[in-house]
């Protein structure tokens, strides 16, 4: 059998989604303060593949996480779905080069979930699908599950625009959700939800753990409470906002990534949550040496140990001070180290050079103290 062939301008339009970072009280302080007071959502994060449809208005391709799929490339069925939305996606094509300032667009990626298979209640005919994922129940049919929509539009100088011999370059962007949200509900795409809508502290704030939302809203019954807890939620700002620069990766709004964060529940979570990682064991061990220097340095600064120092370079005064407090740090810091070799060991250079530093602040701390005390 003859394979059909892929067109070539849709190939060029779709690139894998960018990877979600989990949400933590660090990376969410990245989030510009007005930014995170503005309009965020909570979506639900659903337990399936992630995938992706590209429409031109007439041809339509699709794509697994990783990889552009081949129209007869086994997959979980996804021909299935393909069949059932292929008319969405072209309306929803349409619909946005009639948004205005889009007639551009060449192509539009639709992202989402593929989901689904199973689906176990007693009341609910099974299909005899492979399940996409396990560990949380949607639906015994396959289907997809819209969250995100990226525009696809010829470069400048890249041909069609009236400024050069083309080559294939695009320029991509994603689409405010809002506006999103509209298209998907115009076209009839099944689509994600917003679980909340508030500042990101708020969405954040949303507790996870509860039941799967989409069977109710593809009409089926409930499976018992807590037995089907969702994966998690997804957290967007409205209107696209961007990251400090740092970790590269495509994003369609300003200099750095998109600020998109992934909430799991604990039950999804693919560290275990009671052990620590290598790199978070090794950051522990590393803060607690240079805790431990800070807290012992202390004993090691003395009367006894001064009176030795005068004892090499004289008596110490206002004069001598500075000289004074660094010779005091340094030989501390010796016996210290000497002590606590396995400790000094675990931090790093960079580090120890810092740490110096703060000794000999220290010492200096306590020899003016020393000297207050010493003169009344």
């Amino acid at each position: 059998m003859e394979r059909p062939t892929t067109p070539v301008g849709l190939k060029d339009a779709w690139k894998e989604y960018p990877s979600i970072d989990n949400a933590n009280g660090r990376l969410l302080k990245k989030v510009n303060p007005k930014d995170a007071e503005g309009r965020w959502v909570a979506l639900e994060k659903v337990h399936g593949s992630n995938f992706c449809f590209i429409s031109n208005g007439t041809d339509l391709l699709a794509a697994r996480r990783n990889a552009l799929l081949d129209p007869v490339e086994t997959f979980f069925s996804w021909q299935l779905v393909r069949d059932k939305y292929a008319t969405a996606f072209h309306e929803l094509y349409r619909l946005v080069r009639d948004l205005p300032d889009h007639s551009d667009v060449t192509e539009v990626c639709v992202f989402g979930e593929l989901f689904g298979g199973v689906y176990p209640h007693p009341e609910v005919q099974d299909l005899g699908h492979q399940p996409v994922q396990k560990g949380v129940y949607y639906t015994p049919d396959l289907d997809f599950y819209a969250f995100d929509i990226q525009l696809v539009r010829p470069a400048v100088g890249d041909g069609g625009d009236g400024g050069g011999a083309g080559g294939g370059q695009v320029v991509k962007s994603w689409l405010d959700f809002d506006r999103a949200l509209e298209l998907f509900v115009a076209c009839g795409l099944f689509h994600a939800r917003p679980l909340v809508e508030g500042t990101l502290a708020e969405c954040f704030a949303f507790d996870i753990r509860v039941n799967s939302t989409v069977p109710a809203l593809l009409g089926l019954p409930p499976l018992p409470h807590g037995h089907n807890q969702m994966e998690g939620v997804v957290i967007k700002s409205v209107h696209n906002v961007a990251l400090p620069m740092g970790k590269q990766r495509p994003a369609g709004a300003g200099a750095g990534p998109r600020a998109i964060f992934k909430k799991k529940n604990a039950k999804f979570e693919e560290v275990n949550p009671k052990c620590e990682s290598r790199w978070e064991v090794q950051r522990r061990v590393k803060k607690e040496a240079v805790d431990t220097v800070y807290e012992e340095v202390e004993r090691y600064i003395t009367v006894n140990r001064l009176h030795n120092l005068e004892s090499k370079m004289g008596p110490v005064t206002r004069d001598n001070a500075g000289e004074a407090a660094a010779a005091l740090a340094a030989d501390a810091m010796k016996d210290l180290i000497g002590d606590y070799e396995e400790t000094w060991a675990v931090i790093e250079e960079g580090v120890r050079e810092v740490v110096h530093k703060n000794v000999r602040s220290m010492a200096a701390q306590w020899l003016n103290v020393h000297l207050n005390n010493a003169s009344t």
